[in-house]
């Protein structure tokens, strides 16, 4: 009789062994998928900040060269007035008051385009930043989908508690 019994739960567990690996294997299955999502995730935001990387240096280099090319261009203007005031002799007041507002002229005009050229370079800079922001958010929300979805299920779907 104990043979019997023995035998009846050898076969009984057999099927539960069946029952038991079709959810393990999907389980490995989906624990699997995760950690080749992560890989991947974790691989194309290594890629996006080596790219934000050297768009940031080309930033900086634009920047730096703007403030070269500002700092050239005004001891140009400034050499160029200095010449103006040696050349002419400046024997009248009228003559002085010309120069001194022709002086003014082109620097309220120089002043004009290094604050547009400047107000240019700080819309690219936060178009970068912008756009950096975004690229990292699509790929942070459905991350964080998965994260409370995955949490939703094992609470409420398995009963388990934090």
């Amino acid at each position: 009789m104990d043979m019997s019994k023995n035998m009846n739960n050898s076969n009984n567990s057999e099927p539960n062994k069946l029952k038991e690996d079709p959810f393990k294997q999907k389980w490995d299955e989906f624990v699997n998928n995760l950690n080749k999502g992560w890989v991947d995730f974790k691989k194309s935001l290594e890629d996006e900040s080596k790219k934000n990387l050297e768009d940031f240096e080309k930033s900086k280099e634009k920047v730096d060269k703007f403030f070269q090319d500002v700092r050239k261009d005004w001891e140009n203007k400034v050499e160029q007035w200095k010449s103006d005031i040696e050349r002419r002799n400046l024997e009248t007041k009228q003559q002085w008051e010309t120069t001194t507002q022709k002086i003014q002229r082109d620097m309220e005009l120089w002043k004009k385009q290094r604050r547009e050229d400047f107000k240019e370079g700080v819309k690219l800079w936060n178009r970068f930043w912008i756009r950096s922001s975004y690229a990292f958010l699509l790929f942070i929300i459905p991350i964080l989908l998965i994260i409370i979805v995955l949490g939703w299920i094992l609470t409420n779907v398995f009963q388990i508690s934090f």
